[in-house]
């Protein structure tokens, strides 16, 4: 089992250890505090985590922002060989409740997005009420993109398939959810946790196969290996 997104960095008293039944987990920064620690926890654990370094959008909504970002990039490029992908960024129009916030959001997503372009990584993306926004500012990149904890509708999950792209699924199960995986090839899907805001530990992948597994009509076993070989073809 791989957990395809999670935040070690916010679980208390994490022990690494205490995963180790996992193949791979994916630990994802979503400001510059938690991608640093994101870095140092790949730096210690290099055989096991997957490093993801950048600033969600509710991160990018204020003056200060761009500051951060430019952080983010310079710790990204100076450790470029410790770095799996860039993320959690996205839009995410819930918390932009004004057009000046989507255009700081929009602006810095960009610049992101041409960061993983640079050093020639995927993206993880973080889509809230701005699914299809988020496909057409990704139109033109090449590489691996992971939608996590996917939110958008049937027609939103069978475009980001048909680019070659994942939706990535919780421990969360939603009518809406549930169609959208049922909509797509199961090689566009992974599992993923978003411990500690939904599981509670990366373990708690699990539930997220199963949801995957009875949803596709396939074993847990076979939803497993799939998913599992899909966040190895996105992170490497």
């Amino acid at each position: 089992m791989i957990d395809a997104h999670c935040h070690l960095m916010d679980i208390e008293g994490i022990n690494i250890d205490d995963y180790r039944g996992l193949e791979r987990i994916a630990n994802c920064g979503y400001d510059l505090k938690s991608s640093e620690n994101a870095l140092l926890m790949k730096k210690a654990h290099s055989d096991f985590l997957y490093c993801i370094v950048g600033a969600s959008p509710q991160k990018c909504m204020s003056a200060k922002s761009k500051d951060e970002v430019e952080e983010i990039e310079r710790l990204a490029i100076e450790n470029k060989d410790d770095v799996d992908a860039i993320g959690e960024i996205g839009l995410d129009f819930h918390w932009a409740d004004t057009s000046e916030k989507m255009e700081l959001q929009r602006g810095l997503f960009r610049r992101q997005i041409m960061l993983a372009e640079e050093m020639g990584r995927p993206i993880v993306i973080h889509a809230r009420d701005a699914v299809k926004e988020c496909i057409h500012e990704l139109k033109n990149f090449g590489g691996n993109v992971q939608f996590h904890f996917f939110s958008g509708s049937v027609d939103e999950a069978r475009e980001i398939a048909d680019r070659g792209w994942y939706i990535s699924i919780p421990p969360l199960r939603g009518k809406e959810r549930v169609k959208a995986i049922a909509s797509v090839d199961i090689s566009h899907i992974t599992a993923e946790t978003d411990a500690p805001a939904v599981g509670k530990t990366p373990l708690d992948v699990r539930r997220a196969i199963e949801i995957i597994a009875e949803t596709k009509g396939v074993s847990f076993e076979e939803a497993d290996r799939a998913t599992s070989e899909n966040a190895k073809r996105i992170f490497g």
